[in-house]
């Protein structure tokens, strides 16, 4: 891939004035740079800026305000035809993303002026006024859950997309239209979903669609850089660090800002309402306490001058724009210098992001919950309280910042060193104790080696081709179901569809091997079969076994070369074969009943079909994907402690073993048995794509969870996140373990200490440390002690 110089630096730090001088100093070289910042403001006040620090040099402005309706096109001419000299070009994400293509990259340094954004949703509700953009697509599946958009009508795309006869209907598909056709963005959809809006269901009509920034969108520029406040808290980094993007930290420009850190702490107060997280939701369940929040915000403004900001939904109704001396602030203020006078900032935004956006960017993406409530509403917190005067290092006035939740206004404490946190007193409820966080929470580096870890055992399968190749060929060891030549070892493995096994006590199984459009019918020919009792039946294992491990059983997964098909069984289930199909749209697959199955106690038996053998480790892996992709549609398990609301039981019995044997079809003891091989339209499940693009379990914690010490750690990478993640983890797993002895969670005074004493070890730096620690604090029972407790470390050992 390619590198990133980023300036992660606090607000108000002169992020803007170094760019400036930055690219002053790269015009008097000859060169040229393109910056590129979120609004039309800044544009405009960098340009300014520019000219009275060095008016000789040649400064463009190109954007929708300067080149109204052409502005991307202007700025695709200009770099294609670039001013022949050294200049500055000052642009917004918005017209630089839009460029159908990138040329003479090579000639321009590339500024960001704060972090884009990186992701985009659109959803609209087109129940049956879709077709003109839907039938002009098609989905290729990216792993269990998602699918990715591929154009193929371009015209018909195009045509939506200008609009040139302001239709209404093609007016609002326009934005998911101009995606389709970017360049600079991947978009996706989730597949059951579309799915359902392709055959017109009422369930959720609308046409939702999820994209992401390319990585290649700054490729091949002379020099990219990147300015922002916490640049590495935001979803861009993380989105592009996931696809191989190296962030570099700028140690020369980072030296000339006017403070690493914030300054004046101390005369700083964050006052917070709610003792749980801040939505919209939460609203609804306590209808009063956002009055109460107000009432008690106006008492301790005391009629001085203020700004604040609030959702659109509450802000014609909100008392505090009828108070004396109140400026309500723009819903994005990047970058504004305008409301620097102020000393009092009240926020009760809730900058949650929409249930279907956290899931596709924590299942696809890789990015956990608590990383995008950072990136999201944290951050988003931070830029608009950071427009008053707590950005000025010389202003020594005492400064009140008002939020809506605890969780918020702790996490915002941490930036400013010396600052204080306290309740409004308007919520009784007590917060929330924390429960066990899942350990993949944090964990996209152990996520991305246990990717590669299933690559390269699917990789190594090809080694043991022979072996399996020699051992099915060997007199008495093989049911060929039907005359098959092999010309090659390949066409061996790809033909071999299971093992049967005689009974459950057998040891010795017998590959099968047919061509795949014929296991279907090899299947459905066994169904026809009445049998006097279960134990009649044969059974087939996904895993090819032959004796290569020294163990007692024939059929330990030790000796499993490979196996194919992922096998479900389904008892006493309200999960439905025919909603099964719903929730995987373009699966094959094959769903049968099981000899015990009744009309009362439904059960049957699922075959998801796969498009290639695969490893022990492998068939878990997406046997763990399945399972998940079902409770995320709402269902769970019998052993699931988690609340059940409104949820059914799958009924889904833990089998996720390549050598688990599941009996052969046949009619059931009683009554009507069903048989159905789903294959219209679907292909079988595509190994290697679902490797690449997992979705997040709550298996994960215990796939490939190995201890890791903090020595193993540092020799492997010296990327301290994934340190604090391991530590963070270890720290959680002690807090919520269970003493034998009293039956309570064991203290969180030991495990403070020792999760303090790796970070220090690790060498990670004073403000890392402080943010790990302010949010293990937060999770402890004990918030008042820890936070004691980490204030003594910080000092003890980041001097």
């Amino acid at each position: 891939m390619f590198d990133i110089n980023t300036v992660a630096a606090p607000l108000g730090a002169g992020k803007t004035t170094l760019l400036v001088k930055n690219s002053i100093t790269l015009a008097a070289a000859g060169d040229a740079t393109l910056i590129l910042q979120p609004t039309l403001d800044l544009n405009d006040q960098t340009a300014r800026c520019i000219r009275q620090v060095d008016p000789s040099v040649h400064v463009e402005i190109i954007n929708s305000k300067t080149r109204p309706n052409t502005a991307t096109a202007s700025l695709f001419e200009h770099m294609k035809r670039p001013f022949d000299g050294p200049h500055i070009v000052l642009s917004t994400f918005a017209s630089f993303e839009n460029l159908p293509a990138l040329v003479n990259a090579g000639r321009f340094h590339v500024e960001c002026d704060e972090i884009p954004k990186g992701f985009i949703s659109v959803s609209k509700q087109v129940p049956r006024n879709h077709i003109n953009l839907t039938s002009a697509i098609e989905i290729v599946p990216r792993g269990s859950t998602f699918g990715e958009v591929v154009i193929r009508d371009k015209g018909a795309i195009r045509t939506i997309a200008k609009n040139r006869r302001n239709d209404e209907i093609d007016g609002v598909l326009r934005p998911i239209a101009q995606l389709f056709l970017s360049r600079n963005y991947r978009t996706f959809v989730k597949r059951e979903q579309y799915e359902d809006l392709l055959k017109g269901r009422d369930d959720d009509p609308y046409l939702r669609i999820f994209s992401l920034l390319k990585p290649e969108t700054f490729e091949g520029f002379r020099s990219v850089g990147m300015m922002g406040a916490r640049a590495q808290d935001t979803l861009l980094y993380k989105w592009f660090k996931r696809n191989g993007v190296r962030f570099i930290d700028d140690e020369d420009a980072l030296s000339k800002l006017r403070y690493r850190e914030h300054l004046n702490g101390e005369k700083i107060d964050f006052y917070y309402g709610s003792e749980t997280n801040w939505s919209l939701y939460a609203q609804s369940q306590d209808v009063n306490i956002r009055g109460r929040i107000l009432d008690k915000t106006i008492n301790l403004l005391g009629g001085k001058p203020f700004c604040w900001l609030d959702n659109k939904l509450f802000e014609t109704e909100n008392p505090l724009a009828q108070l004396p001396g109140n400026e309500k602030l723009p819903h994005f203020s990047h970058g504004r210098n305008d409301f620097k006078h102020h000393d009092r900032i009240v926020i009760t935004t809730a900058f949650n992001l929409p249930h279907h956006d956290a899931e596709f960017l924590e299942d696809f993406a890789g990015i956990s919950k608590l990383e995008q409530k950072i990136a999201h509403d944290y951050l988003n917190t931070y830029q608009s309280l950071g427009r008053i005067s707590i950005r000025d290092p010389n202003n020594n006035n005492r400064k009140i910042v008002i939020l809506p939740d605890r969780q918020n206004a702790e996490w915002q404490s941490q930036l400013f060193p010396g600052s204080r946190v306290h309740s409004l007193g308007v919520d009784e409820r007590k917060p929330k104790a924390p429960g066990r966080t899942k350990q993949y929470e944090s964990a996209t580096e152990r996520q991305r080696a246990r990717r590669q870890r299933l690559k390269q055992e699917q990789e190594g399968l090809v080694e043991r081709y022979e072996l399996g190749h020699e051992r099915i060929l060997e007199a008495g060891y093989h049911m060929s179901c039907h005359d098959i030549s092999y010309n090659t070892i390949r066409e061996n493995v790809t033909a071999y569809q299971g093992s049967i096994i005689i009974s459950k006590f057998e040891g010795m199984s017998f590959p099968v091997t047919m061509r795949n459009e014929n296991f279907g019918k090899y299947m459905k020919g066994l169904h026809k079969r009445s049998l006097a009792t279960k134990d009649d039946n044969n059974l087939i294992m996904p895993a090819l076994c032959v004796p290569v491990a020294n163990t007692n059983s024939l059929r330990a997964e030790g000796n499993a070369l490979w196996g194919r098909h992922v096998y479900l069984d389904l008892d006493d289930t309200e999960l439905k074969h025919l909603s099964l199909t719903r929730i995987f749209p373009h699966i094959e697959m094959i769903c049968y009943n099981s000899y015990s199955h009744t009309s009362d106690k439904p059960r049957y038996r699922a075959v998801f079909l796969t498009d290639d053998v695969m490893s022990a480790e492998t068939y878990k892996f997406l046997w763990h994907q399945i399972v998940q992709r079902i409770e995320n549609a709402g269902y769970y398990g019998l052993n699931d402690r988690r609340p059940k609301g409104e949820r059914k039981l799958h009924g889904i019995d833990h089998k996720p073993n390549i050598v688990n044997a599941f009996y052969l079809p046949c009619q059931p003891k009683e009554g009507s048995g069903f048989y159905f091989h789903y294959k219209k339209n679907r292909s079988p499940i595509a190994v290697a794509d679902w490797i690449n693009n997992p979705i997040v379990t709550r298996f994960d914690q215990s796939l490939g969870a190995e201890h890791i010490t903090v020595s193993e750690i540092a020799i492997q990478t010296n990327e301290h996140q994934r340190i604090i993640d391991a530590g963070m983890s270890r720290y959680r797993a002690a807090i919520n373990t269970i003493n034998p002895k009293t039956g309570r969670p064991l203290g969180s005074n030991d495990a403070m200490f020792n999760f303090a004493l790796t970070l220090k070890n690790a060498g990670v730096e004073r403000l890392d440390a402080d943010i790990a620690l302010t949010q293990a604090a937060n999770e402890s029972k004990s918030t008042r002690d820890r936070f004691s407790d980490k204030g003594r470390y910080i000092r003890r050992y980041w001097k």
